[in-house]
């Protein structure tokens, strides 16, 4: 039988009974196994014409006397530098039972992730947490926020008890937005690494109020207005879809593929914004629905503009929008304190610039 026990390192264990060629060993003690080993020999020998293998002594005792090497039944051989174990637990005329423990057998792992709150909110604690499924793995897992590992998360022990046991991290860096998570376990002696399938962590603004809704104080105006059939008043009153397009439903500008067009919301004082949605013209305007964050328009629609602050003296640009192609827009930028905002739209479809709705998320 053939122990690989390293790259450089393989056992033989051998039963030979003392019948034939080895009738003259009969009176030895021989009901056991014989253990060679290849190179690195233990007792290295010259002149010993090529030999691949060496017999190990079993009994160091009498040294020299290799017709006491065999193994015997109820001992163990062990060989710490290579963790083998080598137990003979019987021995009769036609069989050898062994008990052997060698080092090189790895577990598959599976690893999967959990989230304590998906979606969860900016700036505040998520738990991620790793199962791991092996043969009692320990080591460690690095979770990663779309390949990076997330800040203090590189390498979170696995801990607990049995074959399953778990990691965590705890974080509240994740930005606004979706994130692709993934947990990779590490492996150990025992275990196979293995990898997470990825999850999709959706991270909310924090607990906020549209503050330019005209209910909260908001009053709209604009750079110009095609006519009292598309007044600025309906941005800000909380019906996003443009019920009644053409007639009170929404704004549209009057100055035909002219730009910029702008509207301009102003609060009911100073306030702490980090999104705002823009609202434009559905494809179907005679039967429109709420629009959802995928509802693409090909023939209305607001293709290029900015979302700007009011400083205090000037305009601020807090976020661009260019090639857009959604019915409804958001607008995330980092968060800025100011009494009014403007959309400044800079292209169009169809000669005019048109929205139904704007919303300043904030406190």
């Amino acid at each position: 039988m053939k122990i690989p026990a390293a790259a450089n390192r393989t056992y033989w264990i051998e039963y030979r009974q003392p019948i034939g060629f080895d009738i003259g060993m009969a009176s030895y003690p021989n009901n056991g196994a014989q253990i060679r080993v290849t190179s690195p020999f233990q007792f290295p020998c010259t002149n010993c014409g090529g030999d691949d293998t060496e017999i190990l002594d079993m009994t160091l005792g009498t040294p020299g006397n290799f017709g006491d090497a065999a193994l015997l039944v109820g001992q163990t051989y062990t060989d710490s530098t290579y963790g083998i174990s080598v137990q003979v637990l019987s021995a009769t005329a036609s069989a050898l039972t062994l008990s052997v423990s060698a080092p090189g057998g790895t577990a598959a792992t599976t690893t999967t992730l959990t989230s304590s709150a998906n979606p969860s909110t900016v700036g505040v604690n998520v738990t991620f947490t790793a199962t791991v499924n092996g043969n009692a793995p320990t080591g460690s897992v690095n979770f990663k926020d779309g390949g990076a590992s997330i800040s203090g998360c590189a390498a979170a022990t696995v801990t607990g008890g049995g074959n399953s046991r778990t990691a965590a991290c705890t974080t509240s860096s994740l930005s606004l937005g979706a994130h692709s998570v993934v947990a990779s376990y590490s492996g150990d002696a025992a275990n196979t690494s293995s990898n997470s399938i990825a999850l999709s962590q959706l991270v909310n603004p924090s607990a906020q109020t549209n503050v330019a809704l005209a209910s909260n104080g908001g009053v709209a105006s604009a750079s110009s207005t095609y006519s009292n059939a598309f007044p600025v008043s309906p941005i800000n009153n909380n019906e996003r879809a443009g019920i009644n397009w053409g007639n009170g439903g929404g704004w549209a500008d009057a100055t035909a593929n002219n730009f910029p067009d702008w509207v301009q919301i102003n609060f009911s004082g100073s306030k702490t914004i980090d999104h705002v949605v823009v609202y434009t013209v559905q494809d179907n305007w005679q039967s429109p629905v709420e629009p959802t964050d995928t509802m693409t328009f090909t023939t209305w629609g607001l293709t290029d503009f900015t979302v700007q602050g009011w400083n205090g003296s000037a305009w601020v640009t807090l976020g661009t929008v260019s090639g857009n192609n959604l019915v409804k827009r958001t607008v995330y930028f980092t968060a800025y304190t100011t009494d009014r905002i403007r959309i400044n739209v800079t292209n169009a479809l169809n000669a005019y610039s048109r929205i139904t709705e704007v919303e300043a998320w904030g406190n």
